[in-house]
C-alpha cells in the first residue's frame, strides 16, 4: 500500500537458525504469537524504508570458489548398519550428521555446491557502497545463545570490512548474508577429524572471502531487470492406514502437551498430513542483466542448486533457499531412495519424489 510494488515482485527470504523464536510449528513447538506479530511488520518497514532511500546506482556481481567452507552432512549408512525410523523399522539407509570420521557410514550422499555468489550495489555517483549481498549454500552454524546464527555475523562483518577499506562510515550500508540451496550441506567436514572453530571465526572465514570476491566486480548502471512468479500446488506423502493407526494412540496418550520425542513428533505430523495433502510452492525468478535469482520455500538439496545453476540459460544463477515460504525439504528422487529421517518431522520431508524435478523445471522455465 505504502509503496505500490505488486506482490508478485516482492520476494521475501529467511536465512537459519536454530537460536530464535519460532515463527511456525515446528518439531513440535508451537509458533512464537508475540514474534508472528513482530515481525512481519519489521519486514514491511524495511521494505518501505528502502523504497524511500532509492537513489541512481550501479550493479556488478561474481562467482568465486567457496570451497572448504560447506560439506555434506548427509552420508550413506553401511548396509550392515541401517538404523531405525521413528516408526520402529529399520529403513535408515542415510542418515544427517553422522559425527566425524564414524565408521558406521560410507560416504556423502550428494554433491557439494560450493560456490560463494556476491551481489554488489554501489552510487552511480562515487561508486560508494550501498549493498553487499552474498549467497553460499551453508546450513546454519548452530552453538549456544539468542542468535540469527552466522547470516547475522556475517551481515555485521561485511560492513565493518567494507568501511575499514573506505575509512569512512556508511551509516545506510546493508550487508546481506543469504543461505543457498544447503538442505544437505553444512561446514562440518566429517570425513575429517573434529576442528575447534567458533561461530564468529567461521563468519570471519566467510566475510573476508566475500570482500575478496569484491575486486573482481565490475560495475554497470545499465542492467535490465526482470521477475516472474509462479505457485503450484504440489501433493504431500500421506500417510498409510497403518501409520495413522500407528499415530492416533500417540498424541491421544500425549492429549494437550507438545510431543517429548521423535516419534510423538512424527506422529503429531502424520495426522497434520491428512488434514493437509496439499502444499502451495511459490517459486520466483529474478534476472539482473545476465544474473539469476532463483526463489525457492524450501530447504533444497546441494544437488538441486547445481541443476538450477548448470542448466539456468544466464551466465550466473544463485539460489535462495526458504523464500517466500517454508515447505519443507525437497530431495531429488533419488535420495528418497535412501529412506532415513532428519531433525524435521515428517511434514516437512513429505513432498512428494516429483516435486524437485518439478521445481526446477518450472524455476528454468521462469
Amino acid at each position: 500500500r505504502e509503496t505500490g510494488i505488486p506482490v508478485d515482485r516482492i520476494l521475501i527470504s529467511s536465512t537459519h537458525t536454530h537460536m530464535a523464536p519460532a515463527a511456525m510449528m515446528c518439531l513440535g513447538c508451537p509458533a512464537d504469537e508475540p514474534y508472528l506479530q513482530y515481525v512481519p511488520e519489521r519486514v514491511a518497514k524495511s521494505i518501505t524504508e528502502a523504497y524511500q532511500k532509492q537513489q541512481s546506482a550501479k550493479v556488478g556481481w561474481v562467482v568465486v570458489d567457496g570451497s572448504g567452507l560447506t560439506h555434506c552432512r548427509r552420508w550413506i549408512t553401511r548396509s550392515d548398519q541401517m538404523g531405525m525410523d521413528p516408526f520402529g523399522q529399520r529403513t535408515v539407509r542415510a542418515m544427517m550428521h553422522p559425527g566425524y570420521q564414524n565408521s558406521a557410514y560410507t560416504s556423502p550422499a550428494g554433491p557439494v555446491d560450493p560456490w560463494l555468489s556476491v551481489l554488489s550495489v554501489v552510487s552511480s555517483e562515487d561508486e560508494s557502497p550501498i549493498c553487499i549481498m552474498a549467497n553460499l549454500s551453508m546450513h546454519y552454524f548452530g552453538g549456544a545463545g539468542f542468535s540469527a546464527d552466522y547470516f547475522g555475523e556475517v551481515a555485521l562483518a561485511i560492513k565493518q570490512h567494507t568501511e575499514e577499506k573506505h575509512k569512512k562510515k556508511f551509516p545506510d550500508f546493508v550487508g546481506i548474508m543469504s543461505q543457498g540451496t544447503s538442505g544437505d550441506l553444512h561446514w562440518m567436514d566429517y570425513s575429517q577429524p573434529r576442528k575447534g572453530i567458533s561461530r564468529k571465526q567461521y563468519s570471519e572465514l566467510v566475510a573476508n572471502r566475500v570482500i575478496d570476491a569484491l575486486s573482481l566486480i565490475e560495475y554497470r548502471a545499465d542492467q535490465t531487470l526482470g521477475m516472474a512468479e509462479k505457485r503450484l500446488s504440489i501433493g504431500l506423502r500421506t500417510p498409510s492406514r497403518d501409520r495413522l493407526q500407528w499415530a492416533r494412540p500417540l498424541n491421544a496418550g500425549r492429549g494437550d502437551l507438545p510431543p517429548r520425542n521423535r516419534p510423538e513428533v512424527y506422529a503429531q505430523q502424520a495426522e497434520w498430513i491428512q488434514k493437509n495433502p496439499v502444499a502451495e510452492v511459490v517459486l520466483q525468478a529474478v534476472r539482473i542483466g545476465e544474473l539469476g535469482i532463483t526463489a525457492i520455500p524450501n530447504e533444497v538439496y546441494g544437488i538441486t542448486g547445481l541443476k538450477l545453476k548448470r542448466q539456468s540459460p544466464l551466465a550466473s544463477t544463485f539460489n535462495l533457499e526458504l523464500a517466500n515460504g517454508a515447505a519443507g525439504y525437497i530431495p531429488p528422487p533419488e535420495q528418497h531412495l535412501l529412506g532415513g529421517y532428519t531433525t524435521w518431522p515428517a511434514r516437512t520431508a513429505g513432498l512428494v519424489p516429483e516435486a524437485e524435478p518439478l521445481i526446477v523445471e518450472t524455476l528454468l522455465t521462469l
